[in-house]
């Protein structure tokens, strides 16, 4: 009876050891902005990379920035356009936007798209279109925005433009063909 009493003495001694004697915190998992927030911008976002926790807008953060930017099609060189600190949900650039576009948003803690402790950022892309000079951002609580860049987009050449290049190229053709052409000497 005495050899059960120590094998069960041991028994709850070991579990006391394999549990901590207090309880951990929750981690609460921050959702993905691919599944709730390509209407956080209007016009919507064709692609975005986050939810993540904390701000990453700053220059500390630059691997995750790139790493972000690099999932949503962007390949960054570090350099950012413009910066803003928002007051508000319409956001107005220097910079005029014109075609795929690509934005960071730190959302601070309390009315952004997750309420986590020291907030959310999130990264964007989206078809500016032509000279836009301002988008909307619909959750509340924005503390700081990023442009990163913004071009000319997957716009097509109009036909009249495609003639004329083709025009080129073969004129160019002909007069490196005409240049490379023999020679004769006759005597």
């Amino acid at each position: 009876m005495k050899k059960y009493s120590i094998l069960a003495a041991a028994a709850l001694c070991a579990a006391g050891f394999a549990t901590p004697a207090f309880a951990a915190q929750p981690i609460t998992p921050v959702p993905s902005c691919a599944i709730i927030g390509l209407d956080d911008i209007v016009p919507n976002a064709l692609a975005c990379s986050g939810y993540f926790q904390g701000n990453l807008l700053n220059t500390a953060n630059l691997t995750e920035q790139t790493n972000a930017l690099a999932s949503i099609g962007l390949t960054w060189n570090g350099v950012t356009i413009e910066k803003l600190d928002p007051g508000a949900a319409i956001l107005n650039f220097v910079t005029p936007l014109n075609g795929l576009t690509w934005i960071g948003i730190h959302y601070g803690a309390g009315q952004g798209p997750v309420n986590v402790q020291g907030g959310v950022t999130a990264f964007y892309r989206f078809d500016a279109g032509t000279n836009r000079d301002t988008f909307n951002i619909t959750p509340g609580s924005i503390s700081g925005v990023s442009l990163f860049a913004t071009g000319p987009g997957t716009a097509v050449p109009e036909p009249a433009t495609w003639a004329m290049m083709l025009l080129g190229f073969g004129f160019a053709g002909m007069m490196l063909r005409r240049r490379n052409a023999p020679q004769h000497a006759f005597s």
